[in-house]
């Protein structure tokens, strides 16, 4: 399977001269995770939630007057529409990134993400269960924690979501996508952007069973527990790709 077959052709993008507040008030209207930076049909970057997280948790709301050409890495990495989808979810990977840019003759054509590739995994004849990929080691925080906070947690732990947990008790969680939706409508408390429900499987289930509730809820991960509330670990859409890799030829 290639590139071009599953990448989204859709696509939410702004210009270099952009301010990050106009990223921020972009990303969560349209509810993406990423915008790719283009100037005249060429890639100059793509700034992702968990970009705007640490630059919120190094600068504050400071940040929202910064200019998107001064916060964006240099050189980003992109993959050919041509190329095998296993390729480009390798170089998704192993890079530490949740979409690549799809380029052509030097111009944008399209981009692949985790949530693209978890609609292959879906439709996989993968056999893989939660246990053998979820994260077992959680990086948790107390549910009154303010959203600066959660982002200082998050760029510390290079991690996209943390559980909210009272005692044992997992009670909510706060995502990358969550703060910069608080970063729009002024709201600064995990609790008050946590879902009111979490959504929870178990070790041995299905990761095409996950696949497809996380396409359903349009969500990124998944509680793992035996009983409702107290978790053994979480499972990513990064999880899931890493052990379906097999299955996307």
């Amino acid at each position: 399977m290639r590139v071009e077959q599953v990448m989204r052709t859709s696509l939410v993008a702004l210009a270099p001269d952009s301010s990050v507040e106009e990223a921020v008030q972009l990303m969560a209207r349209v509810d993406t995770g990423r915008v790719v930076v283009v100037k005249e049909g060429e890639v100059k970057g793509i700034l992702s939630t968990r970009d705007l997280v640490s630059l919120y948790a190094q600068e504050g709301e400071d940040m929202l007057k910064m200019s998107i050409s001064k916060v964006l890495k240099s050189s980003p990495t992109t993959i050919g529409p041509k190329e095998e989808l296993e390729t480009a979810v390798r170089k998704m990977m192993w890079g530490g990134f949740g979409g690549l840019p799809v380029v052509e003759e030097g111009k944008l054509v399209g981009l692949l993400t985790e949530r693209e590739v978890i609609r292959v995994v879906r439709d996989s004849n993968t056999r893989g269960i939660v246990d053998s990929v979820m994260t077992r080691s959680l990086i948790t925080a107390d549910p009154s924690i303010s959203t600066r906070e959660a982002a200082a947690i998050m760029h510390l732990h290079r991690v996209r979501r943390i559980p909210l947990v009272k005692g044992d008790e997992v009670v909510g969680i706060i995502t990358a996508a969550d703060i910069v939706k608080g970063l729009r409508s002024g709201k600064t408390k995990a609790s008050e952007l946590s879902p009111k429900s979490l959504l929870w499987c178990t070790p041995t289930t299905f990761l095409k069973e996950v696949a497809n509730t996380m396409i359903e809820k349009r969500v990124g991960s998944l509680m793992v527990g035996e009983g409702r509330g107290r978790a053994s670990g979480i499972v990513t859409e990064r999880d899931v790709l890493l052990g379906s890799l097999g299955a996307l030829g």
